[in-house]
């Protein structure tokens, strides 16, 4: 999904929450720089991830280089676009 206020640059996490241990994901999303609404951004994204993909997504807008470490995208070449947190 293509939107202005991102920079094209995204990692998902999947993760068990609460004591039944419900799968959620999380994308986190860069911004183009700090005039962009997070808010406006997620909540875009959020509906348009539902739309495409048919299930609800968290999404979370973060600063430009803020996933560079969980995706290894300075560092590799091969970027890694979907962290499993469940067995954690």
């Amino acid at each position: 999904t293509e939107n202005r206020g991102a920079t094209g640059e995204y990692v998902c996490v999947i993760e068990g929450s609460g004591s039944d241990r419900r799968e959620e994901m999380t994308v986190l999303v860069e911004i183009t720089d700090s005039g962009v609404s997070r808010g406006d951004l997620e909540a875009a994204l959020a509906v348009r991830f539902k739309e495409a993909l048919g299930v609800k997504l968290i999404v979370k807008a973060v600063d430009r280089g803020a996933i560079d470490d969980m995706t290894g995208i300075s560092k590799s070449s091969k970027v890694q676009r979907l962290i499993d947190r469940r067995g954690q």
